[in-house]
């Protein structure tokens, strides 16, 4: 038992950041007034989204009637908590922008930005837009962090 809570302490000092974020995106997207409606309020939408692999762009249970609404929300979500994070991490009184141009049949771009600077950008097919564990999203997600919070403080 001692092995495994030693496990969580190092997983969540490791990502700190990321983690936060993380928790950021579950928390929005488990909601039942967020982004997605599932008619199960014990669904984890969190995990479905960007946990599970998947064949198709968003999983079938949380496609809304425009399949391209449902791309956009699922990367919103994850920049929009990249966001909150920024905010108050760093406390800057710019505007933050999120923009997502998204797309079922090829890629989808995404970008961070403030009025005058590019802070994050990427792009991603929406049927690969999920991480393999956890740990893992939170380390791509402190990246993506620490790399807008250098261009939003230099």
């Amino acid at each position: 038992m001692s092995g495994e809570r030693d496990a969580g302490v190092e997983r969540e000092e490791r990502w700190p950041i990321g983690r936060s974020i993380v928790e950021r995106i579950r928390s929005s997207v488990n909601d039942p007034m967020g982004p997605f409606v599932t008619g199960d309020d014990e669904a984890d939408v969190f995990s479905t989204l960007y946990i599970t692999e998947r064949d198709g762009c968003v999983p079938e249970s949380l496609l809304e009637d425009e399949l391209l609404n449902s791309i956009h929300a699922m990367y919103y979500a994850v920049l929009d908590g990249l966001r909150d994070e920024l905010r108050e991490r760093t406390r800057t009184r710019d505007s933050l922008w999120i923009l997502v141009d998204p797309s079922y049949e090829d890629t989808t771009a995404f970008a961070l930005i403030t009025d005058e600077l590019v802070l994050c950008t990427g792009w991603r097919k929406a049927w690969h837009f999920y991480w393999p564990s956890e740990d893992e999203m939170a380390e791509e997600l402190q990246g993506w962090y620490e790399a807008a919070a250098g261009r939003l403080q230099a």
